[in-house]
């Protein structure tokens, strides 16, 4: 270990640098998490990680290296990115922790590509792949990027695993509402089972501009095939955009 250096364990590696380079590009603020991507290299080649933990973040840094060009529309340079972060991905693991970081995020990198049309990701490859993941092994993150996956190709048998698992294991949390209610009404979609009041309680659920384009993009197309967006609801939409609108 370098001199001067801290030591990480696994939960401080999570809450100092991770978490917060995540939600860095979650807020598309570029300069910290430039900030946080410049320190992750560093730590990689500080010699102060594990073998395990410094695969881990490379994994990580990997992905969200692709994913930073995703989420500024650099569409381009995306498409140029992900065959060698695809190569990356599929590189052996050095542990539990790293191996775990690699089936998470080469499944999420495939997601992302087949959603931009990369390459496809046929049904029976991504169960093959989601099968790899435990329950406890899956975060939030996962299940979102997973469940839009299966609505999309209406794979009812996914859904309906996911939504078990937040019946199961969901915070109570308001900031995690959003995402209960949700996976909520695309199982009810999938399954025709919907109602108009299920609706409502999506619509109301909405907390971020990023859930009202989702909402927007992904569900509203079904929820109309349906028939199930009255006028009532349609005004509710509108306002709940007005307001995010307003806020930014």
């Amino acid at each position: 270990m370098k001199a001067g250096m801290q030591q990480y364990n696994r939960a401080q590696l999570y809450a100092d640098l991770m978490d917060p380079m995540a939600e860095a590009l979650n807020r598309l603020d570029a300069d910290e998490f430039r900030s946080h991507f410049t320190r992750a290299e560093q730590l990689i080649s500080s010699g102060n990680l594990s073998a395990d933990m410094a695969r881990s973040l490379e994994y990580f840094r990997v992905y969200l290296n692709f994913l930073q060009h995703v989420a500024f529309r650099n569409w381009q340079i995306a498409e140029e990115t992900y065959p060698e972060t695809r190569s990356s991905l599929l590189e052996p693991s050095s542990g539990p922790e790293s191996d775990l970081m690699r089936r998470r995020y080469y499944l999420q990198l495939r997601i992302v590509a087949d959603n931009m049309g990369l390459e496809v990701l046929p049904l029976e490859e991504f169960r093959e792949l989601f099968s790899t993941l435990s329950f406890q092994e899956m975060h939030a993150e996962q299940w979102y990027f997973t469940s839009n996956f299966a609505f999309r190709y209406r794979d009812l048998e996914t859904i309906t695993r996911a939504y078990e698992q937040f019946l199961l294991y969901r915070d109570e949390a308001d900031d995690e509402l959003f995402q209960w209610v949700r996976l909520s009404v695309m199982y009810r979609l999938l399954r025709e089972e919907a109602l108009p009041r299920h609706i409502e309680k999506l619509f109301l659920s909405i907390r971020t501009a990023a859930n009202a384009r989702e909402v927007e993009a992904l569900l509203m197309p079904e929820i109309e095939s349906q028939g199930l967006l009255n006028e009532e609801l349609r005004k509710l939409m509108e306002r709940t955009v007005s307001q995010l609108e307003q806020r930014a």
